[in-house]
C-alpha cells in the first residue's frame, strides 16, 4: 500500500512540475504581448514585433500603411525596403502592388542572379539577409540565389559580421542569418548554421549574456534566443532569464544605451513571440499568401446536374464493384499543419491549479491514514 502511494505521490508531483513548465512558457507570451502594446508602431520593427507577439495589428492597419505610403522605395536602403515588405505583408496588404508602387519587384531588381546585391554600400551581412527574409516573405524565385550566398559569406568561425574598421563578427547579425538561413532550408544550410551556433555558444560568458567583447545587452540577448530557437537549437534557461533581467517595472526594455527606446522594445516582443509563435518570417509568409488568395476572383459555380441513375450494361467477367471511396487532394493554400488549439487564459490557468491541489491534498491525506494505519 505505501508503494502505491508512493507512486502516486511522484505522479501527482511530476504533473504539477508539468503543468508549472506549462505556466512558465504562458507567462513569457503574456509578458511579450503586454510589451507589444506599449509600442508605438511607427515602423517596420514595431509591427514586426508587435504581430510576432501573436498581436494583430490589422485594425490599425489603414493608419500605419498611411505611414508607409512616404517612403521613396526606388531609393530606399535595404532595411526601409526589406522591412516595409515583410511589415506590409503581416498587416494584410500587398507589397507587390502597395500604393501603386511594386515593392517586391523593386527588391527582386536589386538582386544579381549570383544572389550578390546592387549597390550594398554599407557592406556586411545584414542587408543581405533581410533581403532573403523578405524574399521568403513573398515566395520570390531569387530566394535561394540570395540563401546561397549568405551561407558563403561568415567569417572563418562562423560568426556573419558588419563593416566597422573592417569585418566585425556580430552576435546579432549571426543570429538573424541562422533564422533567415533555416526558413531557406534547415537541412541545405546546416554546415552554414551549425558552424553559426559553435560561434554563438563559444561567446556566451559567465553570467549568460551573449557578450562578443561590448558587455550583455537586451537586443543581442534576444537576437540569439531568438535565431536559436528557430533553428531548432535550445538555449540556455539562465540566458532567457538574463534577457528577462533587462525588463523594467513598466514593461519596457532598458537598451545597450542604458535607456529605454522603441527598438530594444520591438527586438523582446519578436524574440519572445518567436519562442512561442515561431518565426515571424513564417507568419508574414502566411499572411502574404492570405492576401493574394483574397484577391483572387471567385470561380462561377458549375451548375448541378442530375446523376444518371441508368444502371450500365455489365458485361460477364468483368469486376462489377463500384468503389464509393473519393480521395481529396489537400489544399496548396495553408500546408501547415494546425495544432489544437489550448486555452491558455487566466481561467484556464486557475482551473488546473485548484486540480492540481485537490490531487495533492487528496495525496497527503491517504499518505496520513496510511501511516496511522
Amino acid at each position: 500500500m505505501k508503494r502505491l502511494l508512493t507512486i502516486m505521490t511522484s505522479i501527482a508531483l511530476t504533473f504539477a512540475l508539468s503543468i508549472s513548465a506549462a505556466f512558465a512558457t504562458d507567462d513569457s507570451l503574456v509578458r511579450a504581448q503586454k510589451a507589444a502594446k506599449m509600442l508605438t508602431l511607427d515602423s517596420p520593427d514595431a509591427v514586426i514585433g508587435y504581430e510576432a507577439s501573436g498581436l494583430e495589428a490589422d485594425g490599425l492597419a489603414n493608419d500605419l500603411l498611411e505611414n508607409f505610403k512616404d517612403v521613396d522605395y526606388n531609393t530606399a536602403s535595404y532595411g526601409d525596403l526589406t522591412k516595409s515588405i515583410i511589415a506590409i505583408s503581416l498587416l494584410g496588404d500587398n507589397p507587390a502592388d502597395f500604393n501603386k508602387t511594386n515593392l517586391v519587384q523593386i527588391l527582386e531588381n536589386r538582386v544579381n542572379e549570383d544572389g550578390t546585391l546592387v549597390n550594398d554600400e554599407n557592406g556586411g551581412c545584414g542587408a543581405t539577409i533581410w533581403t532573403l527574409m523578405a524574399l521568403e516573405t513573398v515566395d520570390s524565385s531569387k530566394t535561394q540565389a540570395v540563401a546561397k550566398k549568405l551561407s558563403t559569406m561568415a567569417l572563418d568561425n562562423g560568426a556573419y559580421w558588419y563593416y566597422y574598421n573592417g569585418q566585425t563578427a556580430d552576435l546579432d547579425t549571426t543570429a538573424w542569418a541562422m533564422e533567415a538561413l533555416t526558413i531557406a532550408g534547415r537541412s541545405t544550410y546546416d554546415a552554414a548554421i551549425s558552424k553559426a551556433y559553435s560561434y554563438v555558444q563559444s561567446q556566451l560568458d559567465e553570467n549568460y549574456a551573449y557578450n562578443s567583447g561590448w558587455g550583455g545587452n537586451a537586443d543581442t540577448q534576444a537576437c540569439v534566443i531568438e535565431g536559436l530557437t528557430v533553428a531548432g537549437y535550445k538555449y540556455d534557461e539562465a540566458a532567457y532569464n538574463n534577457l528577462l533581467s533587462y525588463q523594467n517595472a513598466d514593461g519596457t526594455f532598458t537598451g545597450w544605451d542604458g535607456k529605454p527606446n522603441n527598438y530594444t522594445l520591438a527586438e523582446f516582443t519578436r524574440s519572445l513571440g518567436t519562442i512561442n509563435n515561431g518565426s515571424f518570417i513564417l507568419k508574414a509568409k502566411k499572411d502574404y499568401q492570405k492576401t493574394l488568395n483574397a484577391s483572387q476572383p471567385e470561380q462561377p459555380s458549375k451548375p448541378d446536374t442530375k446523376p444518371d441513375t441508368t444502371t450500365p450494361e455489365v458485361k460477364p467477367g468483368k469486376d462489377t464493384t463500384t468503389s464509393t471511396t473519393t480521395t481529396t487532394k489537400p489544399s496548396k493554400k495553408d500546408t501547415t499543419t494546425k495544432k489544437d488549439v489550448v486555452n491558455t487564459g487566466d481561467d484556464t490557468n486557475i482551473m488546473a491549479y485548484v486540480i492540481v491541489a485537490i490531487a495533492a491534498v487528496g495525496v497527503i491525506t491517504l499518505t496520513l491514514k496510511s501511516r496511522k494505519q
